[in-house]
């Protein structure tokens, strides 16, 4: 395989490649948290009360998914009280169900997934373009340097995306469960609000990563195309694609023959 065409097809591969990740990386877990916390209070009926919370949360760029567990344990002989909620909301809802720092907390984690997510976007049309253009170039129909422009355009957005979203993330907040506080109303006037709210810190996970690999995937192939913009010159196609326009054309001609009755 001449230079010029092993260049733009490891350009081809690796548009491709950054195009699949990209897209999976916008419906990945992109952060964890997993936090657990205990308060005690004394009753003169109940004896001492331990509420324990545990809270385990996948959060996406613009939506968390989160399991709250409250767990009531009584000093009297009286039976342990467990209870579960799930929830799955975006980050906008939960900040207009919150009040003050969990308010801002979940602000700041849908401003970071909502600039992620239109950056890593704008990263994906741009590289199935440039992959189009890949293809296009190696069959000898249009410049290389309209796929340099495309590629770089698709290198930029997808290989800052994750970056911008990990430095606009808190790198700390608080989460509370709405449903938890309504079910437990009267603990929640006993023990106060405080006992609800939890600090949790993220943790990168999939959705990062994939992010992560898509752009170094993009910026490969930008050094492909950079490589393949310096070969010399053929007037030939490689042989893949040559293959492929013969079938091609052999299924046209089949289609186009006439039926004989």
């Amino acid at each position: 395989m001449e230079s010029r065409h092993k260049y733009g097809t490891f350009a081809l591969g690796l548009a491709l490649l950054a195009f699949m990740l990209g897209i999976f990386s916008t419906g990945a877990t992109w952060a964890t948290v997993s936090d657990n916390s205990s308060s005690t209070q004394e009753n003169e009926f109940f004896g001492d009360i331990t509420v324990d919370l545990a809270l385990n949360g996948d959060l996406q760029l613009t939506e968390m998914d989160s399991d709250f567990i409250v767990t009531l344990d009584f000093d009297d002989g009286f039976d342990s009280t467990e209870e579960k909620y799930s929830e799955t909301a975006s980050y906008e809802d939960l900040a207009k169900n919150s009040e003050g720092d969990i308010k801002s907390t979940f602000e700041d984690m849908d401003t970071a997934g909502s600039v992620a997510k239109w950056m890593i976007w704008i990263g994906i049309i741009s590289m199935f373009i440039t992959a189009i253009l890949c293809f296009c170039t190696l069959a000898q129909i249009t410049n290389s340097r309209f796929t340099t422009y495309s590629g770089s355009v698709a290198t930029i957005f997808l290989f800052f995306a994750p970056i911008v979203w990990f430095i606009l993330l808190p790198s700390g907040g608080t989460y509370t469960d709405q449903a938890a506080m309504n079910d437990f109303g009267s603990l929640r006037n006993f023990f106060g609000e405080s006992v609800f709210v939890m600090d949790f810190e993220p943790s990168p996970s999939t959705g990062l990563f994939l992010s992560l690999l898509g752009g170094l995937s993009s910026i490969a192939m930008m050094a492909m195309i950079y490589l393949h913009n310096r070969s010399e010159l053929v007037t030939s196609k490689p042989n893949w694609i040559t293959s492929i326009l013969k079938i091609a054309s052999q299924g046209e001609e089949k289609v186009a023959e006439p039926i004989n009755f």
